[in-house]
């Protein structure tokens, strides 16, 4: 299968989305910005704003964009915008929706609906849904350029529907977030066995989606009323409008142990998987106890969607030690379950503050693009290592987990998707001296291949190998 890119955990239908409101309709010109195929060169005023503020207001994850990065498959995350990210009482006047505006690109127009507590999750979920489907298959024409994207039902989906004379992006769904299936904000934490209720029959709804997620992210940015949440929105401009403390930090309930179980069930429809990406310490500890207590005899994979590691006390400050970042024994576990880690390109993740400040000393533009891929490559090394040193496959759970159009800060020179292929090549250059020193050796002989077998794995085959198993 020819792909070049896969990329685990994106957001490209949530700036157009955003921006079809109030009539929800999905543009098909791909000039306007409620058109899932706008694409424009971020500006320069716009890559200094993200520099100074770290806000991404410019489109990173759209068709076209995937299409000039060489990306072929994706997940795309689907999203019912948190109210935590809107409370009208934060800044005076109507000012709360022009912050957010600024900071995600979403258009007031989207933000107001979010704030209106009439309008629950579950719809807003449903309607994102259905705004990607209307134009599942349609094909656009760019110059001599044929593009389309396709909404896959499965592995065998992809493989049967491939089309040697456009050019595909095939999409998997996910969304982000189990606040997506309450009816009702009011209901989110409530233990009223009505809400229990409602929530597992819009799960059911979702397992019977002809586009059915293989994966879920379990929790977000604010308390979900499951479990506990990582501390996530560290920006300041974020921070003056939000709390996440609510919860912060705690485990898992009873309730989210339930829809945990219901999500893996396979009686009630698909099996979903679950992406730990936002629990707490405490609930992803929990999650791995359950798997062994109650699933010891059967496969379940973990997924981190789009992550990065704390790395231990010998990593060279290299690594950003925070809760949202995952240990060395997660990723050993992760390893062992078969998942997927995908690596998130977000600066206020992938290095440590000190790496950072490295980083912007670099003036030329081939200096940040190698600097840009080490952050990247170290990540996949460090794993790779630790996971050796387990006498596991080194090279099977490192992927791609950009989180683009996902209100991150991107790394300075791989600001949007399209810029995916400088990064694959500047990858390679740092995979190949790493093979190439004479002290490259692995515990494991399996665990020793090329550069670019390194690459290949990161960039593409790891998901694809991933999704025949599991994919189905």
């Amino acid at each position: 299968m020819n792909i070049s890119v896969a990329d685990l955990h994106c957001h490209p239908s949530m700036k157009p989305y955003g921006r079809s409101f109030p009539d929800r309709v999905p543009g098909t010109d791909p000039l306007i910005k409620d058109c899932i195929y706008f694409y424009g060169s971020p500006p320069f005023v716009k890559k200094i704003l993200n520099k100074i503020l770290g806000i991404t207001s410019f489109p990173q994850a759209g068709i076209q964009a995937l299409e000039k990065g060489g990306v072929g498959l994706i997940f795309c995350s689907l999203y019912p915008f948190e109210k935590g990210f809107v409370r009208k009482n934060a800044l005076p006047g109507d000012l709360v929706a022009d912050s957010v505006n600024l900071v995600t690109g979403i258009g007031k127009e989207r933000i107001h609906y979010i704030q209106d507590p009439n309008n629950g999750y579950f719809t807003d979920l449903e309607n994102e849904y259905a705004f990607l489907k209307a134009l599942d298959g349609r094909v656009f024409t760019f110059g001599s350029k044929k593009i389309r994207y396709v909404l896959l039902i499965d592995f065998q989906h992809m493989v049967q529907s491939q089309n040697d004379e456009v050019y595909t992006v095939y999409i998997g769904l996910s969304f982000e977030g189990m606040h997506a299936l309450y009816n009702r904000f009011e209901d989110v934490g409530s233990d009223d066995p009505l809400v229990k209720q409602s929530l597992m029959d819009n799960l059911v709804k979702v397992k019977a989606w002809p586009h059915c997620p293989l994966f879920i992210t379990f929790a977000h940015h604010f308390y979900n009323g499951l479990c506990g949440h990582a501390a996530s929105l560290t920006d300041f401009s974020v921070k003056l409008i939000t709390n996440q403390s609510v919860m912060l930090g705690k485990g898992l309930n009873a309730l989210g142990k339930d829809m945990i179980r219901a999500l893996l069930s396979k009686t009630n429809g698909k099996r979903i998987l679950i992406d730990i990406k936002h629990m707490s310490i405490a609930a992803r500890k929990e999650y791995f106890e359950l798997l062994d207590q109650e699933y010891s005899n059967e496969h379940i994979p973990v997924i981190v969607s789009h992550g990065a590691i704390c790395g231990d006390e010998y990593a060279y400050n290299w690594f950003l030690s925070a809760d949202i970042n995952f240990s060395d024994r997660e990723i050993v576990l992760i390893g062992q379950s078969e998942g997927l880690f995908g690596i998130q390109l977000d600066e206020r993740r992938i290095a440590s503050s000190h790496e950072i400040a490295l980083f912007r000393k670099h003036l030329g533009s081939e200096a940040i693009l190698l600097h840009a891929a080490l952050f990247v490559w170290r990540q996949i090394r460090y794993i790779a290592v630790l996971l050796d040193i387990n006498r596991l496959p080194a090279w099977d759970i490192q992927c791609l987990g950009s989180d683009n159009d996902g209100i991150v800060n991107p790394i300075d020179g791989i600001w949007t998707s399209a810029d995916f292929g400088l990064l694959k090549d500047r990858l390679l250059i740092h995979a190949n001296a790493f093979v190439e020193n004479p002290d490259y050796n692995m515990s494991m002989p399996d665990n020793l291949i090329s550069g670019e077998e390194i690459v290949g794995k990161f960039m593409t085959k790891n998901m694809l190998s991933f999704m025949e198993k599991n994919f189905r």
